[in-house]
């Protein structure tokens, strides 16, 4: 087994709230006002039922998402089904890649860098491609205690400049518009579909559900915490202040003493960021892999041309990266749904007995 209880809890808790501390409190202030937290918090409650759906299905089989399918449908069926996530993993990854300039722009440049300057990152990515799944344990192991604790310093430096009364009244937002940002945000909640792909490779364990979960909720907790600070914080200009964890600790009375504590503790958060950002493009050579059923001597080509097609990509829009967010968010909605909503879901339909 590759993965262990501690290390999915330290995923899911750590990991996935990350996503959704860049663009997303600017997009949902834009459309919901001070009621910012309320399409988080339906798209958390969507996921944490995804997730605890995975989780449940686990406690009953312990086939692989491959084996199930197969089992159920056929190799064939199960290979298209697979290439179809390798291809999806790949087109959802590219929101939050290129969200990740964005913060590193407004986080450590004062103008706007070369593109060739995040080359590194997917260096690093094709070297992460090619490792087993227990590495991505084991480097979540070292960074996300690391990071969770710059995200707490993060948040107690925003609440001393925050007015919490920008927040009321309550529920003022009209429930269409609620709907349409809620759907408009999915693209920051995908995380619920990695686990499907985690099963059989983790020993399901008396108690691994409630803690992943509980550990998902503290995440989810955090973010809506977040959310509501970074409006008491910028109120009524808040959708302007794109980049928001780069953003919200800058103005702490004690900047001036010590000097940009903020920026340290972004560096520190970053880290298991990058972690997070790895997860899909490794995802995505696993299932072309077992797709065109290939050799692990051929995983490279599929982890540099990957790799290469999102950084050549990012290079037309490398000043259009708001833009391709608005055209993501609006157009492909149902496409997110359906592979890590609908689908992880359906997977209870399938066999799960050894024949």
């Amino acid at each position: 087994m590759q993965l262990n209880t501690r290390q999915l809890s330290l995923i899911a808790g750590g990991l996935f709230p990350l996503t959704k501390l860049i663009l997303l409190p600017s997009t949902l202030a834009h459309y919901t006002g001070r009621d910012l937290y309320l399409p988080a918090l339906f798209l958390f409650l969507l996921e944490g039922g995804v997730l605890l759906s995975v989780l449940l299905l686990s406690s009953k089989t312990d086939k692989t998402f491959f084996e199930l399918l197969s089992d159920t449908f056929g190799r064939v069926t199960a290979r298209i089904v697979f290439g179809m996530f390798g291809v999806y993993f790949l087109f959802s990854a590219l929101l939050p890649v290129y969200e990740q300039t964005l913060l590193l722009r407004s986080a450590f440049y004062d103008t706007i860098p070369s593109p060739l300057f995040f080359a590194v990152f997917y260096i690093v990515c094709i070297y992460f491609c090619l490792k087993p799944l227990r590495t991505f344990g084991r480097c979540a192991d070292l960074l996300v205690p690391i990071s969770s604790v710059a995200l707490l310093l993060l948040f107690a430096l925003s609440v001393s400049n925050a007015d919490f009364s920008a927040l009321f009244p309550l529920f003022q937002t009209p429930a269409k518009d609620v709907a349409f940002t809620t759907l408009r945000s999915m693209p920051r909640f995908l995380d619920c579909a990695f686990p499907l792909f985690f099963l059989g490779h983790f020993k399901y364990e008396k108690g691994t559900t409630w803690k992943v979960m509980l550990s998902f909720l503290v995440g989810a907790l955090f973010v809506l915490l977040f959310l509501g600070t970074f409006y008491a914080v910028y109120g009524v200009i808040a959708p302007g202040k794109a980049s928001a964890i780069s953003k919200i600790g800058r103005y702490f009375p004690g900047v001036d003493l010590i000097g940009r504590i903020d920026l340290l503790l972004i560096y520190l958060m970053s880290g298991s960021y990058f972690l997070y950002l790895m997860l899909p493009f490794w995802l995505s050579v696993q299932c072309l892999k077992t797709c065109f059923q290939t050799k692990d001597e051929y995983d490279v080509f599929y982890a540099v041309g990957i790799n290469l097609f999102v950084f050549i990509l990012y290079f037309f829009l490398h000043y259009t990266i708001v833009h391709f967010e608005k055209f993501v968010s609006v157009y492909f909605f149902p496409v997110f749904f359906l592979f890590s909503y609908l689908i992880p879901v359906l997977a209870w339909t399938l066999r799960r007995k050894h024949a």
